[in-house]
């Protein structure tokens, strides 16, 4: 045991001569990991791959793309909702399939919206129209067949007579909703 601790003392005193002399890492400064000069070549590397990650990031798709499906944008944000519209009238209506009515409200007032929305999401994934302007114009298509809706339906009557009923028809041309 004697030679343990004469040793342990031995290391001790050589480790203040060292301190003494402010050899290596006895300045108060630790360093641990490799040198700044080592890493320094895979630092460059890695900032550039992510420079060239933000560039590609910036621009999805051509604006030549973009500007040819602006109207396929518009015209499937308001086929959603024109198809949205048909289905919940042909399944929930008083003529339909399913005929619900929720707290006395028709389930076809909330159902169209419902699948419409649904609808126009998977035709924006289906083709790529979930960003930019892309995106815009399917919500303004959306938009657009909500509100103008009853007008097509004055300027094409026979063409709604054939997805709803003459009534409907009938009935929206003499009393349409609201609209903004």
């Amino acid at each position: 045991m004697g030679g343990i601790s004469e040793q342990h003392r031995q290391t001790f005193e050589a480790r203040l001569a060292r301190i003494k002399n402010g050899g290596p890492n006895t300045m108060g400064t630790l360093h641990v990991g490799p040198r700044d000069e080592v890493r320094a070549s895979e630092a460059k590397a890695v900032e550039k791959a992510q420079v060239k990650m933000r560039k590609t990031r910036k621009r999805r798709g051509s604006p030549m793309a973009t500007v040819l499906l602006l109207p396929v944008a518009l015209a499937l944000g308001a086929l959603s909702v024109f198809v949205g519209r048909v289905a919940a009238y042909r399944l929930f209506s008083d003529d339909g399939i399913y005929p619900v009515a929720l707290a006395g409200v028709p389930a076809e007032m909330f159902a169209d919206i419902a699948i419409a929305s649904v609808l126009a999401m998977l035709l924006a994934w289906t083709f790529q129209l979930t960003w930019g302007m892309r995106r815009v114009a399917l919500v303004a298509g959306f938009v657009a067949m909500m509100v103008g809706e009853v007008n097509l339906m004055q300027s094409y009557p026979d063409l709604f007579a054939t997805f709803f009923s003459d009534t409907y028809v009938a009935g929206m041309l003499a009393d349409p909703p609201a609209t903004l």
